[in-house]
């Protein structure tokens, strides 16, 4: 990956297993998790590559592209000479169409098989290097998977629910010490809760409606798989994302203290 540029220095990395990252980023996991990436590839190769569909030699394909026409045009000039060779020229016009389609395709297909087996992971590490300071190799999925856990808990807490049921699937998910069980957690309360998602706003006519920033989101949104529209609208109005305790990962309750009673900045991560 030697076209990720990062900062990785002590002073500019945030290690997200040690706390909570921005909601945006929070988001992009999720949508990573919902694309089932193939763990295999992740342990396998620690730094991941562009998935651009190039293949071995590519340039040389090409060049033989129009190379085979031209050699087919020369062969038969040297039996019925050169003027009576052009009245080939279809022939010669179809087997470079032949071949220019066939390694399209072959490009094509190869491109698929490694966005497929990327799924957005390349994209993703770039932008957690330049935002966090990660190396590549650092992105893991066990990162993915806390981050995920990270942005389950946010939105659960922004349902219309009692504080002490929010409170309590809080506590219990951090009192889960395996990441993979505590994600398996938060995702079934996450489901089981949907109904309590906040109501989406109407939309307002004199901002374009449905054909502003929210019309990008939902894209975007649409390419990573299903997600809550509800709760990215309440997320979105309230910039949740800016009202976390990093040092707990709790929502602040005020500009002063998280809902655990810890002033930010301080206290003990999961902690209520």
């Amino acid at each position: 990956m030697k076209d990720i540029k990062t900062d990785t220095t002590d002073a500019n990395r945030v290690d997200p297993l040690k706390t909570v990252v921005a909601y945006d980023l929070l988001r992009m996991a999720a949508d990573m998790h919902r694309l089932k990436q193939n763990r295999e590839y992740w342990e396998s190769t620690p730094v991941p590559t562009r998935p651009n569909g190039r293949l071995t030699h590519e340039s040389l394909r090409q060049a033989g592209v129009f190379a085979a026409p031209v050699a087919a045009y020369l062969v038969a000039a040297q039996f019925f000479g050169y003027g009576h060779a052009l009245f080939g020229l279809p022939l010669y016009y179809g087997v470079f169409h032949l071949l220019e389609r066939a390694l399209t395709k072959t490009i094509l297909k190869k491109r698929e098989e490694e966005q497929d087996l990327d799924r957005g992971r390349y994209a993703f590490t770039k932008i957690l290097g330049e935002r966090l300071g990660l190396k590549p190799e650092e992105v893991t999925l066990e990162v993915v998977e806390k981050m995920v856990c990270d942005y389950g808990l946010h939105t659960i807490y922004g349902r219309n629910m009692p504080t002490e049921k929010k409170d309590a699937i809080m506590r219990r998910a951090y009192e889960i010490k395996d990441l993979k069980a505590r994600l398996d957690y938060i995702l079934l309360c996450f489901e089981q809760t949907k109904e309590f998602a906040p109501a989406v706003p109407k939309a307002d006519s004199r901002k374009g409606g449905k054909g502003g920033s929210g019309a990008g989101r939902s894209t975007s949104a649409a390419a990573a798989g299903s997600s809550s529209q509800a709760d990215d609208d309440y997320y979105e109005s309230q910039k949740a994302y800016s009202q976390v305790n990093p040092t707990t990962g709790l929502p602040m309750a005020n500009s002063a203290v998280d809902v655990g009673g810890n002033t930010y900045g301080q206290g003990n991560f999961g902690e209520l």
